[in-house]
């Protein structure tokens, strides 16, 4: 693999995802790739491959097989679960998992080393999914208003991604309102678990959510979080943020209306470009009380303001004032920018008081004496504007609270440029520090802020955002009594993986033609667990520089460019050199890919070497005698050792001697294991190790001829248990290996005789 311009990666990456965005029903897809539904793209160059898998639409994930090609025996990995949808929390994340470096979202940290790629088999065929993300749904106080569950649809979590056995799981839907029938508070409020949890919601009965298990393959790093919850109780609290791959939601904070924001994401380059995948949903605003909204200065302008934005500036006109929301006590009151002076309406005696409990009267510019600032206050019954005027909305008259001066009603309102009170309280756009909870990053999706009256019930208002699609992150929150809340984006599946080079294996032979060097070939390496290393063993290592594995020249070097926990692997006079010093690790039976580098000058090639580890405690009858005349033999136990998750193959090998191989059988299965013959005339089973052990007595080697035995000559059988927890290892070439061999019983001819007494008697 030669260096590549990052540049042209790039480019080639983000076209292949303007082409998928715009193209919804691509069938072209790269060799080896079958789509029943969804996209593939190839964007890679030359012998590396890197294959974009995307879903065509939000409604249908992206379902896909592949093909294996010849030479290929690792593969890299980025999957990325669907984000979950709205509802008044933020949606979480979708789950990722990778076999790739992670870096935190800012790109300034590696949060998770390169781990081991897949091991997988030419041939084989592995299936891919790519889940969509949730549906967005809806605050959910559908409680006293006579609205019914179908008017306020609740968003759901996102689907699952696969790449073979790596499954991410979706994203968890936000939390949504009061209950799931009339006025019952019964239902969890609590964001649903997933790949990140979602953010609760409004109100009460908030907790964290989980992020769900996700693939334990090893090499792979897994991320996910839990969503926000809220600290205390009571109403007004909105909706708290999806958690995202790189940390968890925000809790809404105690300052009433104001949501969390979504968890950030990661950043991932297994594309080429680096880019930040599964970012949370920020919460909706629960601003539903018509306390705030706007005012109007003395020249007739209005201004937004905002009640709970605890000391928020209200500023533009006459200097600054500030309106206090104090928890403890449940009350507010404006101060000026000393937080000095104060003055609090007073709702029974019906007049403003400043600290010391002085009435206070505006003057006639607006002013109240000693605060510098306008001021405002609205409620269900009254609202007051900079002068003290109060008026409801069932009432004609404007009463002046300093004079009681009666105004027309309509004539004040229009004035004022506002047509009609029922604008004044409701569908209010806030202005500087939003209610709404920011995305985890910036393609996640907001949650809204724009206010809805609780009083009309459920309403369409609502500017909360979708997570973007390709990246699976959450989808925004909204208010209580909003129908709309942003949906969350769907997954994806990235694979990055090598194709030998056509000169390779070297085996030997001189320098190929034309060929520049290096060139690296994929090395197989088998070792057995907890055995010593030992450098002088051969066995134990493997040449990467030189035959028989790549064509290198003097002065050539070699490095390692992947790892493995557990398996120490080092390189050793130009030699990758591998050890397992747990007898019983939990590495036992599989086979995994270790990336290495050779470095020439400024060329570089790279290859994988394929590391089996082999149990110790796994053995099998090597010699089984039997019957030349017979036409079958059940072949004695297999040895399972340590594995709990099997797989077992049984496979003649082929010999001169037997043109038609005999076939291996499953003559019964108790232990309802999982069992096919790839090979035509071999058996494969897979399950967990009770389910093994209960059918391994009945496998059958049977001949298609008359008898076993042709000729007198020996069958040879080969026996792979292999590890089918650590994922990959799909194939009856990798595992612990071992050999039967089922030969001729000899019989010794036996001559009749008769014994005869001394006197010549024959004795009966």
């Amino acid at each position: 693999m030669k260096p590549k311009s990052i540049l042209l990666i790039l480019v080639l990456f983000i076209s292949s995802l303007t082409f998928i965005a715009h193209n919804p029903f691509v069938n072209a897809f790269p060799a080896g790739i079958n789509c029943t539904s969804g996209n593939a793209v190839d964007s890679g160059t030359g012998n590396e491959h890197i294959i974009t898998f995307t879903a065509a639409n939000n409604e249908s994930d992206a379902n896909c097989t592949f093909t294996i090609p010849n030479s290929v025996y690792a593969i890299d990995y980025l999957v990325v679960a669907g984000g979950g949808g709205g509802n008044s929390g933020g949606g979480g994340a979708g789950g990722l998992v990778t076999s790739w470096e992670v870096k935190n979202q800012a790109g300034t940290a590696v949060v998770a080393q390169r781990g081991s790629p897949l091991t997988v088999y030419p041939g084989n065929q592995i299936s891919v999914a790519v889940g969509t993300g949730g549906t967005g749904g809806s605050g959910g106080n559908y409680g006293g208003f006579g609205i019914t569950a179908n008017q306020m649809p609740i968003g759901s979590s996102g689907h699952d991604s696969r790449f073979g056995s790596v499954v991410a799981a979706g994203g968890g839907r936000g939390g949504f309102g009061f209950g799931c029938s009339g006025d019952q508070d019964t239902c969890d409020q609590s964001g649903a678990s997933g790949g990140s949890g979602g953010g609760g919601a409004y109100d009460f009965k908030r907790t964290n959510s989980s992020a769900s298990s996700q693939s334990t393959v090893v090499g792979a790093a897994t991320f996910g979080n839990g969503g926000g919850a809220a600290s205390g109780a009571g109403g007004y609290r909105a909706g708290s943020g999806g958690g995202g791959a790189g940390a968890v939601g925000a809790d809404a904070p105690q300052l009433l209306h104001i949501a969390g924001a979504g968890g950030a994401g990661v950043q991932v380059n297994i594309s080429g470009a680096s880019l930040v995948y599964a970012c949370g949903g920020g919460g909706g605003i629960n601003e539903n009380d018509p306390f705030g909204g706007f005012y109007f200065d003395v020249n007739g302008t209005r201004h937004t303001y905002d009640i709970y934005d605890n000391y928020q500036s209200v500023s533009d006109i006459h200097g600054l004032s500030y309106l206090i929301y104090d928890e403890t006590n449940f009350t507010e009151y404006w101060t000026d920018s000393s937080f000095e002076n104060q003055i609090t309406y007073d709702s029974v005696l019906q007049f403003w008081i400043d600290s010391e409990g002085n009435q206070v009267i505006p003057d006639e510019t607006g002013y109240f004496p000693g605060v510098t600032g306008l001021w405002a206050r609205n409620s269900f019954d009254q609202w007051f504007d900079w002068n003290g005027v109060s008026y409801s909305g069932t009432s004609e008259t404007v009463i002046q609270i300093d004079s009681g001066t009666a105004q027309n009603f309509s004539a004040y309102l229009a004035s004022n440029n506002v047509s009609s009170f029922n604008q004044i309280p409701q569908r209010m756009i806030y202005s500087g520090r939003s209610g709404g909870g920011a995305g985890g990053c910036a393609d996640a999706g907001r949650g809204s802020d724009l206010l809805v009256d609780l009083r009309l019930g459920a309403s369409t208002a609502s500017n909360a955002t979708s997570g973007q699609n390709n990246f699976g992150h959450g989808g925004g929150g909204t208010d209580p009594e909003s129908t709309v809340a942003g949906r969350g984006g769907n997954g994806v599946v990235i694979i990055r993986y090598i194709t030998e080079d056509p000169n390779c294996p070297n085996n030997g032979q001189s320098s190929p033609a034309l060929s520049s060097y290096p060139i690296a070939c994929i090395a197989k390496l088998r070792i057995t667990a907890g055995v010593t290393s030992d450098e002088s063993r051969s066995a134990r290592s493997v040449a990467v520089l030189g035959s028989p594995i790549s064509f290198s020249q003097s002065g050539d070097t070699v490095s390692l460019r992947s790892g493995v926990n557990g398996l120490v692997v080092s390189i050793w006079n130009n030699r990758v050199l591998a050890t397992v010093s747990d007898s019983a690790s939990s590495l036992i039976g599989g086979t995994y890919p270790v990336m290495y580098r050779i470095t020439s000058g400024a060329d570089i090639s790279e290859s994988f070497v394929l590391i089996t580890v082999r149990d110790p405690a796994q053995h099998t009858q090597t010699r089984v005698p039997v019957d030349p005349r017979d036409s079958s033999v059940v072949l004695p136990k297999l040895v399972l050792g340590q594995v709990s998750a099997v797989q077992v193959c049984v496979t003649p090998r082929p010999s001169s001697d037997y043109p038609t191989l005999p076939n291996v059988e499953l003559i019964q299965n108790p232990g309802n294991a999982t069992f096919d013959s790839p090979n035509g005339n071999n058996l494969r089973m897979v399950g967990n190790t009770a389910s093994i052990l209960a059918n391994i007595e009945f496998i059958r080697l049977a001949s298609q001829q008359q008898r076993l035995i042709q000729n007198g000559k020996s069958i040879e059988l080969d026996i792979n248990v292999s590890n089918t927890a650590v994922g990959g290892n799909g194939s009856c070439e990798f595992g612990t290996d071992s050999s039967m061999t089922i030969y001729p019983l000899k019989f010794t001819q036996v001559r009749s005789f008769s014994l005869l007494p001394k006197n010549g008697r024959e004795n009966n």
